[in-house]
Order: C-alpha cells, then structure tokens, then sequence
C-alpha cells in the first residue's frame, strides 16, 4: 500500500511530514487519548523533539505546514501542551492533567489543516 498526496501538496518539501501531522493531530482531538502515557509521549517527540513544530512553526511553512494560519493553529497546540504539562522535566501523572484545552486546539488545528487535502492509500 502506498500514500498517495494531494495535488496541491506539490510544493512542500516534507508532504509525509504532513501526512503524520495529521495523524496526531486526529489522535489528539479526543480527551481520552491523553490517558495513555505512551500516547502523550509519542505526541510529545513528534512536536518538540523530532520536528520544529514547538520551536518555530513558522518556519515550517513550505516543509509541512502552507502558511501562516497553519503555524499559528501549530504554535496554540504548543502553547497548550506546554500549559497542560506544566513546568518542569518530568512527566505529570497524565491522569490529573486537564487534557480538554490541548484536545481542542487540536480539533481547531485539525480542523484547519485538513482544509488542504488529505492522503489516500493505494
């Protein structure tokens, strides 16, 4: 099976990148998702470790992401990741973590992003 693109994702330079991000993002709509340590830490490398999603979404635009709107729907998700989490280097017990704020700027980002087309499999 493989993924075939939409024609107006041409001109990223990581389409698959996209295609992940909407993944998580999907995943992240539902609160119960966050319930699941191992979920929330495969949520957590993605944005902040093996993307630049967290540091500077504006800066992936023409990689994953198309414009500005886009990097700021990325940039609240962050935002209320990092809220719900909370500061420190340690993981809170996911089970007292309100999930509801970063649910749904996942939903609204979702939302968004799901406006430029999505993969079809083969």
């Amino acid at each position: 099976m493989s993924e075939q693109y939409p024609e107006n994702w041409s001109g990223l330079q990581y389409p698959d990148w996209r295609s992940e991000l909407l993944v998580y993002l999907r995943d992240g709509c539902d609160p119960s998702h966050y319930l699941k340590v191992h979920d929330v830490e495969f949520d957590l490398h993605f944005f902040f470790d093996d993307h630049d999603f967290a540091d500077d979404p504006v800066g992936m635009i023409g990689l994953a992401l198309f414009d500005e709107g886009e990097a700021a729907a990325i940039a609240e998700l962050v935002k209320a990741y990092a809220a719900a989490l909370g500061p420190g280097s340690k993981m809170p017990d996911v089970r007292t973590v309100n999930w509801q704020p970063v649910a749904e700027a996942a939903q609204k980002a979702y939302t968004l992003i799901l406006k430029g087309g999505e993969p079809t499999f083969r």
